[in-house]
């Protein structure tokens, strides 16, 4: 009996990473405009990430600002350091759940527009939009994903490393294979099997790609940016045989469902 969660391509391929940059950048040449300024769009999604929050004092600058301590062996000291640390850190995965809801479908579309494009299934600007009828389940996929991922880099780098190539596929596995939640992540999890030390080798590839479209005087960016994202595609594409199924919402008439 067939195992729906095991959507290995029939000949999986021997070396992943070869080519992939040849097939990226053809196929970059054919819609490069597009490209550019969908993945432009999702840089700038992606940057609200990295905000940070600075609270701005007082210009008188009075005293009372600054909790006062008699020494390194006041405990309060101490406590007043963990309280903070601890705040700190809840608030900015609290923040980074909260703008997945916004990340996880810019970058979806972006895998989406890419997937069509290799498989020359006529992608254009709308398409990218076509993952919000999958809004909730991609959202609190990539969030359990996520949870996993940190608990492997809590125990040691190397749980976390292997979680995060481990899983790298999952977008990808969402919108092609209609599957989600425990049921994407296992079959993203049999994908990767025996690939994750050549994803490793992919992502830094790509950062090198990357870093040279900086040195470009950061022009270069625009470009690299979508020809990465079109390896990684091109990589899921050779791992997993095709399953199209994001090709039903174009007919589906929704624009947003939050259906779970």
């Amino acid at each position: 009996m067939n195992d729906p969660l095991d959507i290995r391509a029939a000949t999986p391929p021997t070396a992943l990473v070869s080519g992939l940059f040849d097939v990226a950048w053809n196929k970059f040449k054919e819609k490069p405009w597009e490209l550019i300024g969908l993945f432009f769009l999702i840089g700038l999604v992606g940057g609200l990430n990295n905000v940070n929050f600075q609270g701005g004092g007082g210009s008188g600058g009075g005293q009372g600002q600054f909790p006062q301590f008699d020494g390194a062996e006041d405990p309060q000291l101490w406590i007043w350091i963990a309280t903070t640390v601890g705040t700190v850190m809840v608030l900015g995965t609290l923040f980074g759940f909260v703008m997945m809801f916004i990340t996880v479908p810019a970058r979806t579309g972006g895998a989406l527009f890419w997937l069509r494009h290799l498989r020359d299934q006529d992608p254009d600007f709308g398409c990218a939009l076509h993952p919000l009828q999958r809004f909730l389940p991609l959202v609190f996929t990539h969030m359990l994903a996520g949870v996993f991922i940190s608990i492997g880099y809590m125990l040691c780098i190397i749980p976390g490393l292997i979680l995060t190539y481990g899983l790298c596929m999952l977008t990808y596995v969402m919108i092609d294979h209609d599957l989600k939640y425990m049921d994407a992540i296992k079959a993203t999890w049999k994908l990767t099997d025996g690939y994750k030390f050549s994803l490793f080798g992919l992502s830094i590839l790509v950062s090198l790609i990357v870093f040279a479209g900086m040195l470009a005087m950061c022009v270069g960016v625009f470009v690299a940016s979508p020809v990465v994202g079109g390896m990684w595609a091109a990589a899921y594409t050779r791992l997993a045989r095709p399953g199209n199924f994001y090709m039903q919402w174009q007919d589906s008439g929704k624009f947003i469902d939050f259906a779970v």
